[in-house]
């Protein structure tokens, strides 16, 4: 298994090579920022609002500046992945954003 990062010709970023398929968001509409497939099915995290271009470093893509004050990191694993806000400073942490809402209702199938 190699998680390095690499960006893929759709737009996304993603491991070399992982147990499951993932990719991440490349930036853009936040809809897409995670999403997990294996041959049983796929799941798909958002994130509310637009997402800058990701900084690459290994198996971690960082979302600078997601919110004032805070970084987004998500990083691959051989099985998955997972992701850490960075709250780079004591005025970032006294003001968190307020909850994003949705008026998207929920479809059961």
């Amino acid at each position: 298994m190699d998680p390095t990062l690499e960006r893929r010709s759709d737009g996304t970023v993603g491991p070399k090579v992982s147990v499951v398929g993932l990719s991440f968001s490349g930036g853009g509409d936040g809809k897409d920022l995670i999403r997990l497939s294996s041959e049983k099915g796929a799941m798909l995290l958002g994130w509310p609002g637009n997402l800058p271009k990701p900084v690459l470093d290994g198996a971690t893509a960082t979302y600078p500046e997601v919110f004032k004050g805070v970084d987004l990191q998500v990083t691959a694993t051989t099985e998955g992945y997972r992701e850490v806000l960075i709250v780079k400073s004591a005025q970032a942490a006294a003001k968190p954003p307020a909850p994003a809402t949705s008026a998207t209702p929920a479809v059961s199938c």
